[in-house]
């Protein structure tokens, strides 16, 4: 829900650009502030089930931003929008627990 609120009004690609990099940081700061969920969301990547959900979730997320960007960007390139939305969507949630073990000036290079 926070995401797609996050999307709603998006005016060009560089408004989603810029959006998608305020939530990359909000939610590295999240885990940064909190890091028993850190350890939470670690541990999940074990688990076979909560893989195919976490998997699942990013698809959704991914197909959330690409029906608000489509518009922004030419039919032909849909398909390619589509993969790397749900690249980034998944690769999240690795990047950030990454980039909050590292020093400052590496985490912000990663985020």
């Amino acid at each position: 829900m926070a995401l797609q609120a996050q999307m709603e009004g998006i005016q060009s690609l560089d408004d989603a650009s810029g959006r998608v990099d305020q939530m990359v940081r909000g939610y590295s700061q999240f885990l940064k502030d909190e890091p028993v969920m850190r350890d939470i969301l670690g541990s999940t990547q074990g688990d076979k089930k909560l893989q195919a959900l976490d998997q699942k979730d990013s698809r959704t997320n991914g197909a959330m931003m690409f029906e608000r960007m489509k518009p922004f960007v030419s039919q032909h390139d849909h398909k390619r929008l589509m993969v790397v939305l749900f690249l980034n969507a998944h690769l999240t949630g690795s990047l950030t627990r990454l980039a909050v073990m590292e020093d400052a000036d590496m985490a912000e290079s990663l985020i």
